[in-house]
């Protein structure tokens, strides 16, 4: 199979075995989930090599006076022609005082939306037989195997914000206002909050945050 037809043939037929990833993280500050990349790339691997393709991504940086832009790409090959997404990109201030693990989480981040938007996926609930076995009124089950994230500055950072505009952010608002920034912020790709940088001295502040997220 893998030298049958075209790669956009192929692509085609990777598409058609896509699953959508597991949900298998967990933000305990926000309640909310999401799919790991590990997850999305064990999806996305099992796909391609269904239809006779392998996955990459390419992450290239770009230093400037004060912002290193990240950006990253998803390319799929057959070994001889390739198909590649869109580039995504996000910004580490130079001066954070963790710029390495900012890079790094930016970089996961990029990777992870990347992913399920070249793809078009999306992460699915897996409740383990939940929707045919009831509980009683005010019991639930705990979700097993989940890793948990429970610091507030890295669910804003993972969500698109820089650690500094995050740190600003956890110092103003309350912990139901950090969620609903949080699940707005969500809505927003990246390229789309670097617009909102550029148009406001290039950063997100609380005071943007508190007037165009908390609806």
């Amino acid at each position: 199979m893998e030298n049958e037809g075209s790669i956009n043939k192929k692509f085609y037929r990777m598409l058609l075995a896509m699953k959508n990833p597991i949900m298998d993280s967990m933000n305990t500050h926000f309640k909310s989930k999401y799919a790991s990349l590990g997850q999305c790339l064990a999806v996305a691997k099992a796909a391609a090599s269904e239809a006779g393709l392998a996955i990459s991504q390419d992450v290239r940086t770009e230093v400037g006076t004060d912002l290193t832009k990240v950006s990253v790409a998803s390319i799929l090959t057959d070994g001889e022609n390739t198909i590649a997404s869109q580039w995504l990109s996000g910004v580490v201030p130079n001066k954070d005082p963790q710029y390495i693990q900012a890079l790094g989480k930016v970089i996961t981040y990029l990777r992870r939306y990347s992913l399920v938007t070249f793809l078009g996926v999306v992460g699915e609930e897996d409740d383990d037989g939940e929707g045919v076995v009831r509980h009683p009124t005010g019991h639930t089950r705990p979700t097993p195997n989940v890793r948990q994230e429970t610091n507030p500055v890295d669910a804003l950072v993972g969500a698109g914000l820089v650690r500094q505009e995050a740190e600003a952010a956890v110092r103003v608002f309350s912990k139901e206002k950090l969620r609903v920034i949080y699940k707005n912020l969500l809505k927003k790709t990246m390229d789309e909050l670097n617009k909102i940088r550029e148009e406001n001295g290039g950063v997100i502040s609380p005071k943007y945050l508190g007037e165009e997220f908390l609806s």
